[in-house]
């Protein structure tokens, strides 16, 4: 038997927001107008980030180094010097 078209539907909530930010014809930002052109900017520096090598690397190096379990260990070298050399 086929499945229904309730089940063959995605829910909203996982759907990608279209180029204006809306998750299908209700959901979407509200902002007051004079901070839209902020929140484009904030977008374009965004974009530009996301596409640049350098910032990636750096990313997932801070990711390896300071997010989540297991970690390295990090050695806090000025704290080190700061209390007198312990190690």
């Amino acid at each position: 038997m086929g499945e229904t078209v309730l089940q063959q539907q995605k829910p909203a909530t996982l759907q990608m927001p279209d180029n204006k930010g809306y998750f299908g014809p209700y959901g979407g930002i509200f902002v007051p107008p004079s901070l839209e052109p902020i929140l484009d900017e904030i977008r374009q520096a965004y974009e530009q980030c996301r596409r640049d090598p350098s910032f990636q690397e750096e990313l997932a190096l801070l990711y390896t180094h300071y997010v989540g379990r297991p970690s390295p260990i990090f050695h806090a070298r000025r704290l080190s010097e700061a209390i007198g050399g312990a190690q």
